[in-house]
């Protein structure tokens, strides 16, 4: 099934689950499963019920305030989303330009290995940078 798979190909995830911040899970499903039932136990722990003081009942947090976190949340997420979109489509423009540069045609042809060569060198960087940018924004939502 599918959670053999993600297992299977995953070395971190990022979950996202509802009334709660996204996180960074390093490790496979296995990982996200254990950290999934730890954080569930403390948060029962630790969260403040009806009644008992602290701002957790007061009426700021309910109104506009609520909804400008949720909107800079959901901001966030969008932009998560478009950077592992953007970091997914470089790893793919790398993987099919690895093909182009195994093709036997092009062994014979320096111009066009130095050029893809080239083009490899700049789509890593990129990656390099994007997947820096995706760990300083995972780390930021943990």
């Amino acid at each position: 099934g599918p959670v053999f798979r993600i297992e299977g190909l995953a070395d971190r995830l990022l979950v996202f689950e509802p009334g709660a911040r996204p996180r960074l899970v390093l490790g496979g499903y296995a990982a996200y499963r254990s950290d999934a039932q730890r954080d569930s136990a403390q948060r029962a722990e630790s969260t403040p019920q009806r009644g008992e003081g602290g701002r957790a009942g007061s009426g700021r947090d309910r109104g506009g305030n609520r909804r400008e976190r949720q909107r800079r949340e959901r901001a966030r997420a969008r932009s998560f989303e478009k950077l592992e979109r953007d970091i997914m489509e470089r790893e793919e423009q790398i993987a099919a330009l690895e093909q182009r540069m195994l093709d036997p045609e092009l062994a014979r042809d320096h111009e066009a290995l130095r050029s893809l060569g080239e083009q490899h060198a700049k789509l890593r960087r990129e990656l390099e940078v994007l997947n820096a940018e995706w760990e300083r924004q995972a780390e930021q939502m943990a």
